[in-house]
């Protein structure tokens, strides 16, 4: 038995004693609404000794318990610490992604711009598909039309223990007040999935893992590294209300600011070989994801980018939008880890699915020539391909952790 409840239970009897005087009043006027529920004698089972010093107390003093059990604030402000503490522990990753945060949040009106230099080099975004849908106030994102559906190793990551932000208060003013926000309501929170399973490690203001000597540093990191290999999964930039909700998802041609900042985020994606990647200006959280075949179609101007635009407060759970990025990533750097026996026409860049060629055409389908559908096992990482029958299967890449057991 955890201390706090042979605390509580030590309160209790407590306050029996103190209370004792008080029970005959309020058995008088609990009676007539409580006779009917009120059992001749509750059931007694094995327990520790304290456990049954409080049976007993219970069953001499029915009453007096509803007294107690209505007059106990005191006791749960004494123990608050340490409840909240159990509370916590039994949350769980996919519990709080569904949460919105709700630390408040001052907000001064202070913005940013961008206007790099580097990034005139790059194409603007132009054809852009947006996945949030705004009606009338509510807001509506769309994953399943542009990222692969939860599998196995979502429901390991998922029901993982996490812990909500602790209380504080925010006054967002600089681009450095939003990264800090993000990182500590969003950002920390959805990690709590990626301690394992596989492991991710977030660094900001890094260079490009590739190997390239690039001077540009993009703000935050989010990577798979082990001792053969580092892959970034999602990257990000912040910025401090520069993102102009109504353009984006409209979907309108972008202008000034918007396509300077369009510019800037091609360019990250194109030189950290990253085609995941989002945006956080403290009101709205912009997520992109650049459908290359190849690395090089990033820096393509007809590159058709899916786009969601979700602002902070609108109904849409932050932490779940940034999960699904992260999740997208890691099926890309999976699909970078085929086995040599699986077999397929092409590898997308972007998403690392395979592609078959369509007989007698020059198209490609993501149907496979056999009767097999595509999932990950949740214990390995690896992704597999399962009959209908769900008898049998063939890996299509290799392990990338092992599941505790």
């Amino acid at each position: 038995m955890s201390d706090f409840i042979v605390y509580l239970l030590q309160s209790i009897l407590i306050i029996f004693r103190w209370m004792a005087p008080q029970e005959e009043a309020y058995r008088d006027a609990c009676r007539p609404r409580l006779a009917p529920w009120i059992p001749a004698s509750l059931s007694t089972f094995d327990s520790p000794p304290l456990l049954e010093q409080i049976i007993t107390a219970l069953e001499r003093h029915l009453y007096l318990t509803l007294l107690v059990f209505s007059s106990l604030s005191w006791v749960n402000s004494f123990y608050s610490y340490q409840f909240s503490s159990d509370l916590a522990m039994t949350s769980t990753v996919g519990a709080l992604l569904l949460q919105h945060p709700t630390n408040p949040v001052e907000e001064t009106g202070q913005s940013s711009s961008t206007n790099k230099a580097w990034a005139q080099s790059y194409h603007p975004i132009k054809n852009y598909i947006v996945h949030t849908i705004s009606r009338e106030g509510v807001w509506y994102a769309d994953y399943d039309t542009a990222f692969f559906p939860l599998y196995h190793d979502d429901e390991v990551r998922l029901q993982l223990p996490a812990n909500p932000p602790n209380e504080r208060a925010w006054r967002l003013e600089t681009e450095s007040d939003a990264e800090l926000w993000f990182h500590t309501e969003i950002s920390n929170i959805v990690l709590a999935g990626w301690s394992r399973y596989p492991t991710i490690v977030q660094n900001s203001h890094i260079k490009a893992l590739s190997g390239r000597n690039n001077p540009e540093e993009v703000d935050a990191t989010y990577a798979y590294r082990s001792e053969v290999e580092q892959v970034p999964l999602v990257i990000g930039e912040m910025k401090r209300r520069m993102i102009t909700t109504r353009v984006w998802q409209k979907g309108e041609t972008l202008s000034g600011p918007q396509q300077r900042l369009s510019r800037e985020l091609r360019g990250y994606a194109h030189k950290y070989h990253c085609p995941q990647v989002f945006c956080f200006d403290g009101q709205v959280l912009l997520l992109l994801q650049f459908c290359a075949t190849t690395r090089r179609e990033i820096a393509d101007e007809n590159c058709n980018v899916d786009c969601w635009v979700i602002p902070r407060g609108c109904g849409i759970p932050l932490r779940m939008a940034f999960y699904r990025l992260l999740v997208q990533g890691l099926r890309r750097f999976q699909g970078m880890r085929a086995v040599a026996e699986f077999s397929c026409s092409l590898r997308q860049f972007y998403n690392g699915r395979p592609l078959w060629d369509v007989p007698g055409t020059r198209q490609y389908t993501s149907t496979p020539p056999y009767d097999y559908r595509r999932s990950v096992d949740g214990a390995t990482g690896c992704l597999i391909w399962v009959n209908s029958e769900g008898t049998d299967f063939f890996a299509e890449s290799t392990a990338i952790w092992t599941l505790d057991s």
